[in-house]
């Protein structure tokens, strides 16, 4: 009678410990993915540090490979992207916290740390005059009367228009000259203004506006001669700011990025992240939680069922309910894959792409199982393309990695986080220990000790198994075994490859093995004789 426990396929929690695969157990942890073996992951290793108790991490200087710098890191949970501008050499960034979307870039925000340094941080867009010109004829013509409409815009140190201001209308000679007063006030705060523009129609010639005229902010009039630049039409019109609760900043394609407010799904104009006209708004029936994306897809994950969005314009995206109806009960748990995305549901860990919809749980945990993990606690991240998901409260917090391609079994951690950031640049995962302020890269310290409890083995009748044997790169490993639910040898260390005896004085017909070990394993056997392991 031989006994083979190999593969360590991960952990499954549904299924009965007699019922389940060969190659699974009932528990793994501290195991890597991928390799057909138990060998043990790496500790976090830490790289930098910002202040405790902050809830989000994004480094900059992306362009450069790097691990200790430059981590921007944020009071409340943030969405970060990069600009879309194709000649951007300051590396222009923008977030939404869901109290004021915000951006910075290399010569703002890293004067000094704690990253972004505050005085560089500027408010996303320009807000829109808050009154009418006043438009007075300076000079009278002497043509017949011509009817115009003038309105104002904030502009920027980058060039940024605001939405344009309430419009005045007046009628005057052809060939008048006129005085353009702003009138209002000027907006406080973090915005960068430089100038303000004049914008007027052209008698007769339909609804569009053009430049007229520029002057400092501090300068309150424009002189307009009646001419204006056919060249320099206002495009910013309907161009308002997003608004202030904004969450879940998203870029999409074509210049376009996303975001939401309850139940309000927002498009900035495209190539224009500090624009968010509302004629793009798309409202949906359930508040919405996060968003996600692969290719051109647009996943609106909610508090009832999902919604995909697509379209190339934002004057054209259209939003189907999905048919799945699993809502999303945490956003930090939301992972992208590149061909799908995950998410947390109650009922499971919910993956949708190409190939549709799946429960990458399904099979592994019950509902209750599932809910014991409490997924509304849940923050996760990508590493070597598998789901990395920290879930609980206070000490009991642990984590687990499951492969969303082939989700076999879990393999649990140890160690837990409490944000994290993908780093495309090196394919690397960097974690956050919101009370200290740590930020580590993931698997890259030193190993960590492998656990790999085996699933129930049943042999044909009551039997006394006599040898072991243990297949592994280098030694020690550590077996524990059980039969018949008695614990029958303890931490049991074993130094090298040859067969070794097995306790005696019993027979029991189930078996199981904890193995712990800081190298690779390739099995491990049990049998009645020498010969049989000799002949396995």
């Amino acid at each position: 009678m031989l006994l083979r426990f190999h593969g360590f396929a991960g952990a499954n929690k549904a299924l009965h410990p007699l019922l389940l695969p060969e190659t699974v157990g009932v528990d793994s942890i501290n195991q890597r993915v991928g390799r057909g073996d138990l060998r043990p992951v790496r500790r976090p290793s830490q790289v930098a540090t910002v202040p405790a108790g902050r809830k989000a991490i994004y480094r900059m200087g992306r362009d450069v490979p790097a691990d200790g710098t430059y981590w921007l890191s944020f009071a409340q949970d943030a969405d970060v992207a990069r600009s879309f501008i194709a000649d951007d050499q300051a590396e222009r960034t923008y977030w939404t916290d869901g109290v004021l979307p915000s951006w910075t870039d290399n010569t703002l925000g890293l004067g000094a740390a704690p990253y972004p340094n505050p005085p560089g941080i500027r408010v996303l867009g320009v807000p829109a005059p808050d009154a009418a010109p006043q438009v007075l004829v300076a000079a009278a013509g002497t043509g017949n009367d011509e009817t115009r409409v003038f309105v104002t815009v904030w502009v920027n140190d980058r060039g940024e228009p605001s939405a344009a201001s309430n419009a005045t209308t007046i009628t005057a000679k052809a060939g008048s000259t006129f005085t353009v007063n702003r009138n209002g006030s000027i907006p406080v705060g973090s915005y960068g203004l430089t100038s303000w523009r004049v914008y007027a129609t052209v008698p007769g010639g339909g609804t569009e506006f053009f430049l007229a005229g520029e002057a400092p902010v501090a300068t309150g009039s424009i002189a307009f001669s009646g001419t204006v630049n056919s060249a320099a039409q206002l495009d910013s019109l309907t161009w308002v700011m997003p608004p202030a609760g904004l969450r879940g900043l998203k870029p999409l394609w074509n210049g376009i990025m996303a975001g939401f407010v309850g139940k309000s799904l927002r498009f900035c104009e495209p190539f224009h992240p500090y624009a968010w006209p509302v004629q793009y708004e798309l409202v949906l029936d359930d508040t919405i939680v996060a968003l996600a994306r692969w290719g051109q897809n647009l996943m609106v994950l909610t508090t009832g069922q999902p919604y995909l969005v697509t379209g190339s314009h934002p004057s054209a995206m259209s939003n189907q309910p999905t048919e799945v109806n699993q809502a999303c009960v945490s956003k930090l748990g939301v992972v992208e894959h590149g061909h799908g995305i995950s998410y947390p549901s109650p009922d499971g860990l919910m993956y949708v792409g190409s190939s549709g919809w799946k429960n990458l749980t399904q099979g592994l945990a019950l509902r209750d199982d599932w809910q014991a993990m409490q997924p509304s606690t849940m923050v996760a991240g990508e590493f070597e393309g598998a789901y990395v998901c920290s879930y609980g409260t206070g000490a009991a917090r642990r984590s687990f990695t499951l492969d969303p391609l082939n989700p076999s079994g879990f393999y649990f951690y140890g160690r837990a986080f409490d944000a994290c950031f993908r780093d495309p640049v090196q394919d690397a995962l960097y974690v956050l220990d919101s009370a200290t302020g740590a930020v580590s890269k993931w698997d890259a310290g030193a190993a960590e000790v492998a656990t790999f409890v085996s699933k129930t083995m049943r042999t044909a009748k009551p039997t006394n198994l006599g040898w072991g044997q243990v297949m592994a790169d280098a030694y020690p490993v550590t077996l524990t075994m059980w039969a018949q639910g008695l614990q029958r040898m303890t931490n049991r260390v074993i130094t090298n490859g040859q067969p070794f005896r097995l306790p005696s004085g019993f027979l029991a017909d189930e078996w199981r093995l904890s193995i712990d070990t800081g190298n690779p394993v390739q099995a491990v056997m049990l049998a009645n004789t020498l010969q049989e392991l000799q002949a396995a």
